[in-house]
């Protein structure tokens, strides 16, 4: 149990000093739930099979979409994956 919370210490603190990192360089800042989401977009998912995944709602999906397009400028899905992979996220 011990080696397990510390490897999600370091997890953990890797991914803060990544988005320090893109917050200098000016990219958007993303909850690692968005960071999930983002990914299961780009391998084609839709929100209903995103949610089962997660095992949350779809409208927690769409929330986190909402946010995503927000954060990244965005008016669509596949304009959401087109400017994360542009900004390396």
């Amino acid at each position: 149990m011990h080696a397990q919370t510390h490897d999600l210490t370091i997890i953990g603190n890797v991914f803060q000093r990544l988005q320090a990192v893109r917050r200098s360089a000016g990219v958007p800042e993303l909850t690692p739930r968005e960071f999930d989401v983002l990914e299961r977009l780009r391998q084609g998912l839709m929100n209903r099979e995103i949610a089962e995944i997660f095992h949350i709602t779809e409208n927690t999906v769409e929330y986190h979409m909402k946010n995503l397009l927000q954060k990244l400028g965005a008016r669509n899905r596949l304009e959401v994956i087109e400017r994360a992979s542009s900004l390396g996220i």
